[in-house]
């Protein structure tokens, strides 16, 4: 048995087959396991795991996040009653199978940082977490939610790894900057030797 909520973040460096060891831990777990699970689509550059699970989520964080800025900005209500209705909002973009629950944090709509989605992220996480048993989340690319501290309360980080001297380079600053900026209390790596046609629902 786990002690609930476990959050579980699965990193590495582009290409090296996060989402699908997302998908294949999903599709696993939903099989033998019972728990109130949610996968949460973190990557805004390549956001593929809601095509792979085949779920698409009514509505993206940043969605969401563009929504109460302009609202905030037209004096439509009040910023504390935005900032209270976030996670109701979160709830209601989300999509649901029989399995899981999945969240996408989306694409920017525009040029520049995608820092205020990545801080809304991590306030997301912090806050939902206890109505689920597991929390899958199929990050960005690189160290960017690292050091941006999105990961900072995950319980366990999964750092996918090929055989190129990139990718391991990449894991070991993974996994220096996760002692830093992350309150980790698991860490450990997996190296990509799945063939893509076993990873669909």
């Amino acid at each position: 048995m786990i002690k609930k909520p476990l959050t579980i973040a699965i990193t590495g460096k582009g290409g090296v087959g996060k989402t699908v060891i997302t998908t294949l831990l999903a599709k696993e777990i939903s099989k033998s396991l019972k728990y109130k699970m949610l996968l949460i689509d973190a990557d805004p550059t390549h956001p593929h795991l809601c095509n792979m699970v085949k779920l698409n989520p009514n509505k993206s964080l940043e969605e969401i996040r563009i929504n109460a800025v302009k609202k905030a900005h037209q004096k439509d209500e009040d910023p504390q009653k935005l900032a209270e209705r976030i996670d109701f909002d979160v709830y209601e973009g989300m999509a649901e199978s029989k399995d899981f629950c999945l969240f996408s944090i989306g694409q920017p709509e525009g040029p520049g940082c995608f820092c205020p989605s990545n801080t809304l992220l991590r306030k997301v996480i912090q806050s939902i977490s206890m109505d689920f048993d597991l929390i899958l989340i199929d990050c960005e690319a690189g160290l960017e939610q690292i050091n941006r501290m999105v990961l900072k309360t995950v319980d366990t980080i999964l750092i996918v790894t090929d055989i190129s001297l990139r990718s391991i380079e990449t894991a070991n600053s993974i996994r220096e900057s996760a002692k830093k900026f992350t309150n980790f209390k698991n860490i450990g790596e997996a190296k990509k030797t799945i063939k893509s046609n076993d990873t669909r629902f």
